[in-house]
């Protein structure tokens, strides 16, 4: 598989990049705010940069007519309804997490989520100092899952990848779902496996999360 990287030098990208480098695959094409580099067309772009850098990756995804894989985190409404917009023409996957676990959280949570009466709810969520986004991308969507109201802590730690853990209790009992991330790998192989699964189904354009993956 012939990848292109946006925002290559960051630390997802540079992440991305090294899971590459360590599979069969080659990194042909890399953009990062001060330079761009094209060896050949690539067969996928994936971004995991910044919000203000998405029209530049739907537009370059548009111009190689490839499959645009999206993880960054931070995205308004606008920029989900941009990505909406161009899988019109080209096939885009977008996830807040590309962790199969966090999938496997989100189906805990929706065969859970109506027998909830009576219990209250909270999360944690804790990241690396350097991440933007507060509540993390990954706790808003699980929020919706449960399609209840609580509030989420957002903790902020040196070294941390990623860890959510929500809470259930009531007079009696307390459940504790906890997901750990131990590094940023988990999250490169999670978006690569997702552009192969695009191009393996030679999908021509449309709107994929992991729910598309994973349901069929």
């Amino acid at each position: 598989m012939q990848v292109g990287i946006i925002g290559y030098l960051g630390k997802m990208g540079q992440e991305i990049l090294s899971c590459v480098e360590d599979s069969n695959d080659l990194c042909v094409y890399k953009k990062s705010e001060t330079d761009e580099i094209f060896e050949s067309r690539p067969e996928c772009i994936i971004d995991f940069s910044l919000p203000e850098a998405l029209r530049y990756s739907c537009e370059k995804a548009l111009f190689f007519q490839c499959p645009l894989i999206v993880g960054t985190t931070g995205l308004l409404d606008s920029h989900k309804n941009l990505l909406t917009k161009y899988s019109q023409s080209i096939p885009v996957f977008y996830s807040t997490n590309y962790s199969l676990g966090i999938h496997c959280v989100h189906s805990m949570l929706n065969s859970i989520k109506n027998q909830l009466d009576g219990w209250d709810i909270g999360m944690i969520e804790t990241h690396h100092t350097e991440k933007k986004d507060s509540p993390s991308g990954t706790a808003i969507s699980l929020k919706a899952t449960l399609e209840k109201d609580f509030h989420i802590n957002s903790l902020r730690l040196k070294g941390v990848p990623g860890e959510h853990e929500i809470i259930f209790s009531n007079e009696s009992e307390i459940i504790h779902l906890r997901h750990t991330a131990y590094s940023r790998q988990v999250f490169a192989k999670g978006a690569l496996d997702c552009a192969r699964w695009i191009l393996d189904n030679n999908f021509i354009n449309g709107f994929y999360t992991m729910d598309s993956r994973f349901k069929g």
